[in-house]
């Protein structure tokens, strides 16, 4: 909670040295990991948060709201085989998580951008190189706007 409470009124350094400070002293908790993710998260520095959320997860994987917190840096920085692979095993392992609609539509969203990107890497403008004929059906000068 203090960590949560300097963050919100904007100190947010003496968060993170209090966090530093929990968590060098407390390696196995779990909840100070978390709380340095959310702290890193809102600093967006993702991968940061991400290290943190993983770790907490490691310690103790069955908190649902430490995953849906690692899905939503994974969406953040566009890495949407993550978002989508970290989605399904929450899903899996909290069938009945009061959340579960927020992790859905992560991996619907996901899908649907990992698409458009893949659509947009397949479009190859025409070449300068390849002559194209002009609207008289004659070959256009040589840096024509054809």
């Amino acid at each position: 909670r203090l960590t949560q409470s300097l963050v919100y009124h904007g100190k947010v350094e003496e968060a993170n040295t209090y966090l530093t400070f929990i968590v060098k002293n407390h390696p196995t908790n779990a909840f100070s990991y978390a709380v340095e993710g959310v702290v890193q998260k809102g600093n967006k520095n993702y991968q940061l948060a991400i290290r943190a959320l993983e770790k907490a997860i490691s310690i103790d994987p069955k908190r649902p709201e430490y995953h849906l917190d690692l899905v939503d840096c994974h969406h953040i920085l566009k890495d949407f085989n993550n978002t989508i692979s970290t989605a399904r095993r929450a899903l899996k392992a909290f069938p009945g998580y009061k959340r579960a609609q927020e992790l859905e539509n992560y991996i619907r969203a996901a899908s649907e951008e990992q698409k458009r990107e893949e659509a947009d890497t397949q479009f190859v403008p025409i070449s300068q190189s390849t002559s194209q004929s002009g609207p008289d059906g004659s070959n256009p000068p040589q840096g024509s706007m054809y």
